[in-house]
Protein backbone atom coordinates (compact mmCIF):
# COMPACT_ATOMS: atom_id res chain seq x y z
CA UNK A 1 0.00 0.00 0.00
CA UNK A 2 2.68 2.18 0.93
CA UNK A 3 4.65 1.80 -2.31
CA UNK A 4 1.01 2.64 -4.49
CA UNK A 5 0.61 5.84 -2.73
CA UNK A 6 4.23 7.01 -3.54
CA UNK A 7 3.61 6.04 -6.75
CA UNK A 8 0.64 8.02 -7.05
CA UNK A 9 2.24 10.71 -5.48
CA UNK A 10 4.51 11.34 -8.23
CA UNK A 11 2.06 11.37 -10.71
CA UNK A 12 -0.11 14.03 -8.90
CA UNK A 13 3.05 16.40 -8.32
CA UNK A 14 2.85 15.91 -12.40
CA UNK A 15 -0.52 17.55 -12.81
CA UNK A 16 1.05 20.89 -11.51
CA UNK A 17 4.09 20.89 -13.63
CA UNK A 18 3.84 23.09 -17.32
CA UNK A 19 3.17 21.28 -20.29
CA UNK A 20 6.16 20.58 -22.23
CA UNK A 21 3.80 18.97 -25.61
CA UNK A 22 3.52 21.53 -28.71
CA UNK A 23 0.27 21.49 -30.59
CA UNK A 24 2.00 21.09 -34.00
CA UNK A 25 1.39 22.41 -36.47
CA UNK A 26 -0.43 25.26 -35.13
CA UNK A 27 2.54 25.51 -32.14
CA UNK A 28 6.22 25.71 -34.06
CA UNK A 29 8.46 23.68 -32.05
CA UNK A 30 11.59 25.18 -30.75
CA UNK A 31 14.67 24.08 -32.82
CA UNK A 32 18.26 24.01 -31.51
CA UNK A 33 20.98 26.12 -32.72
CA UNK A 34 22.70 22.72 -33.71
CA UNK A 35 19.94 20.69 -35.06
CA UNK A 36 20.33 19.17 -38.12
CA UNK A 37 17.74 19.52 -41.16
CA UNK A 38 17.47 19.37 -45.09
CA UNK A 39 20.54 19.78 -46.52
CA UNK A 40 21.14 23.34 -49.16
CA UNK A 41 23.64 23.63 -51.46
CA UNK A 42 25.10 27.37 -52.64
CA UNK A 43 25.93 26.27 -55.95
CA UNK A 44 27.61 29.87 -56.73
CA UNK A 45 30.63 28.34 -53.86
CA UNK A 46 30.44 24.58 -54.71
CA UNK A 47 33.42 23.86 -57.10
CA UNK A 48 32.93 20.35 -57.85
CA UNK A 49 35.45 18.74 -55.79
CA UNK A 50 33.49 16.01 -54.72
CA UNK A 51 34.89 15.28 -51.13
CA UNK A 52 31.27 15.38 -49.87
CA UNK A 53 30.10 11.98 -51.82
CA UNK A 54 33.49 10.51 -50.92
CA UNK A 55 32.74 11.65 -47.22
CA UNK A 56 29.33 10.31 -46.73
CA UNK A 57 29.27 6.72 -45.15
CA UNK A 58 26.56 5.61 -46.38
CA UNK A 59 26.71 7.23 -50.28
CA UNK A 60 23.34 8.93 -50.24
CA UNK A 61 25.52 11.90 -52.30
CA UNK A 62 26.25 11.39 -56.39
CA UNK A 63 27.41 14.61 -57.91
CA UNK A 64 27.91 15.42 -61.58
CA UNK A 65 29.74 18.84 -63.28
CA UNK A 66 31.14 19.80 -66.65
CA UNK A 67 34.30 21.53 -67.86
CA UNK A 68 33.70 25.18 -68.03
CA UNK A 69 35.05 27.59 -70.37
CA UNK A 70 38.08 28.44 -67.91
CA UNK A 71 38.61 24.96 -67.70
CA UNK A 72 37.31 24.60 -64.32
CA UNK A 73 34.36 22.16 -63.00
CA UNK A 74 30.78 23.01 -63.01
CA UNK A 75 28.27 21.28 -61.12
CA UNK A 76 25.63 20.51 -63.20
CA UNK A 77 23.67 17.95 -61.04
CA UNK A 78 23.36 17.05 -57.01
CA UNK A 79 21.37 14.66 -55.74
CA UNK A 80 20.84 13.51 -52.10
CA UNK A 81 19.15 10.03 -51.48
CA UNK A 82 17.18 11.50 -48.14
CA UNK A 83 15.75 7.69 -47.37
CA UNK A 84 19.48 6.76 -46.98
CA UNK A 85 20.92 9.51 -45.37
CA UNK A 86 21.64 9.05 -41.74
CA UNK A 87 22.05 13.15 -40.84
CA UNK A 88 25.66 13.02 -39.54
CA UNK A 89 26.73 16.00 -41.16
CA UNK A 90 30.32 14.36 -42.38
CA UNK A 91 29.23 15.81 -45.93
CA UNK A 92 28.99 19.45 -44.44
CA UNK A 93 32.19 19.10 -42.80
CA UNK A 94 33.96 17.70 -45.52
CA UNK A 95 33.42 20.62 -48.24
CA UNK A 96 35.87 23.60 -48.11
CA UNK A 97 34.05 25.89 -49.44
CA UNK A 98 30.86 25.76 -47.39
CA UNK A 99 28.68 25.60 -50.23
CA UNK A 100 26.64 22.44 -48.71
CA UNK A 101 24.74 23.19 -45.05
CA UNK A 102 22.45 21.81 -43.08
CA UNK A 103 19.50 23.97 -41.94
CA UNK A 104 16.94 24.28 -39.52
CA UNK A 105 14.44 23.05 -41.86
CA UNK A 106 12.91 19.36 -40.75
CA UNK A 107 9.55 18.64 -42.12
CA UNK A 108 9.56 15.31 -44.61
CA UNK A 109 7.01 13.82 -46.11
CA UNK A 110 6.81 11.78 -49.45
CA UNK A 111 4.68 8.90 -50.44
CA UNK A 112 7.04 7.05 -52.87
CA UNK A 113 10.70 6.31 -52.05
CA UNK A 114 11.38 8.17 -55.18
CA UNK A 115 10.64 11.16 -53.93
CA UNK A 116 13.57 10.64 -51.46
CA UNK A 117 15.75 11.57 -54.23
CA UNK A 118 16.12 15.61 -54.22
CA UNK A 119 18.45 17.33 -56.75
CA UNK A 120 19.27 20.28 -54.43
CA UNK A 121 20.49 22.53 -57.91
CA UNK A 122 16.65 22.37 -58.94
CA UNK A 123 15.14 23.02 -54.62
CA UNK A 124 18.02 26.18 -54.76
CA UNK A 125 16.36 27.66 -58.21
CA UNK A 126 12.95 27.42 -56.99
CA UNK A 127 13.54 28.70 -53.51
Amino acid sequence: MKGIAKGMGVTFRYNFKPAITVQYPDESPVIEERFRGHHHIMSKNCIACNLCAKACPVGAIKLSFEKGEDKKKVLTEYELDIGVCIWCGLCVDACPKDALIMSQDFELFAREREELKRNLLEEEIHA
